[in-house]
C-alpha cells in the first residue's frame, strides 16, 4: 500500500473517531438539557396547580353558592 493511501486511511479513521466523540458529547448534552427541562417544567406544573387551587378556593369563598329553588 502506498504512503498517501495509508495517510488517507488514517485520516478517515481519525475522522470517524472524532465524529463518534462529537455524537457522544451531543447526546450527553441533550440528556442533560432534557433533565433540566423536565425539572423546570415539573416545578412550573406544580406552581400552576397550586395557583389554580388557590383561585378555586378564593372563588368559592367570595361567591357563595345560591340555595336551590324549589
Amino acid at each position: 500500500m502506498s504512503e498517501p493511501h495509508k495517510q488517507k486511511n488514517l485520516r478517515l479513521k481519525e475522522d470517524k473517531e472524532a465524529q463518534a466523540e462529537v455524537e457522544q458529547y451531543s447526546l450527553q448534552k441533550e440528556k442533560g438539557f432534557r433533565a433540566k427541562e423536565a425539572a423546570a417544567l415539573g416545578s412550573h406544573d406544580s406552581c400552576s396547580t397550586e395557583v389554580e387551587e388557590t383561585q378555586e378556593m378564593t372563588i368559592l369563598h367570595t361567591c357563595p353558592v345560591p340555595a336551590e329553588q324549589g
